[in-house]
């Protein structure tokens, strides 16, 4: 079983939480508004997560 790096880890659990607001919208569960808010919310992790990983 391939290991995997604790960045890549959460990259890839930073992209299911961004399907799941997508998926949360699209059946009428969250409002649009409130999906952008969330999606961006994300972006910002996102964003520091890069950052640590490069040292920035």
């Amino acid at each position: 079983m391939p290991r995997h790096s604790p960045q890549s880890l959460r990259l890839r659990t930073l992209m299911d939480e961004a399907r799941i607001i997508r998926e949360r919208e699209e059946r009428g569960e969250l409002k649009p508004e409130a999906a952008l808010a969330m999606l961006s919310q994300l972006k910002n992790r996102h964003r520091t997560i890069f950052q640590r990983m490069l040292g920035i």
